[in-house]
């Protein structure tokens, strides 16, 4: 059984809750806070149980089961080793202590959204290396692209004028020079094929 095989009024008021933000960030892993651990459902259990090599199980609901992994949340290698292989996570976590929560579900919801470009933790980043995260922009004049890394407030900005000869050449020699682990496109970025693959490389 896999997300798209859901009907949400057969889940329970915690999955019903969880599949209402999996549907907002649909392309990234949902690690949802059970407890003491992150857990992840569906086709994000499978993926997190290849990526990290755990156990791979499932959970009853109704007459079906559905794929679980999880994670204890206190773990950050976990996060970290998934971050490095180049996945991005939305963490909900838990809002409320759950000891004094009585006849209902713990309040739950997003916190964060970690992927490679948003670390700030010094023991998730590699030493002595920037963590660069680049946004790149494209209109009738050029291509603009700024760098940040985060985790040292570091900020640089550039432009090519679409009148130099080899903007493109130009805007990835800038791309090799900061390295950033993630850079972030607008869509129509993505229909310039030679940049689009040489920037996805």
């Amino acid at each position: 059984m896999t997300l798209e095989d859901l009907d949400p009024k057969t889940l329970t008021p915690m999955m019903k809750h969880w599949y209402s933000v999996k549907k907002k960030y649909p392309k990234h892993l949902l690690a949802y806070r059970m407890g003491d651990f992150y857990e992840f459902f569906y086709d994000d259990a499978k993926e997190v149980s290849k990526l990290l090599g755990i156990t791979l199980t499932k959970r009853k609901i109704g007459n079906d089961a559905y794929p679980l992994a999880g994670i204890p949340y206190h773990a950050g290698n976990y996060l970290k080793n998934l971050v490095n292989l180049g996945e991005t996570l939305v963490i909900v976590d838990q809002l409320e202590d759950p000891s004094t929560v009585k006849g209902r579900i713990v309040k739950r919801g997003v916190v964060r959204i970690l992927s490679p470009g948003t670390i700030t933790e010094t023991d998730m980043l590699k030493a002595n290396e920037n963590n660069y995260i680049a946004a790149m922009i494209r209109d009738n004049n050029g291509y603009g692209i700024a760098f940040s890394d985060i985790s040292t407030g570091e900020f640089v900005t550039t432009s090519f004028s679409s009148k130099e000869q080899d903007p493109i050449e130009k805007l990835l020699s800038v791309c090799s020079q900061y390295d950033p682990v993630e850079i972030v496109v607008p869509s129509e970025i993505k229909q310039e094929e030679r940049l689009f693959l040489l920037i996805s490389d």
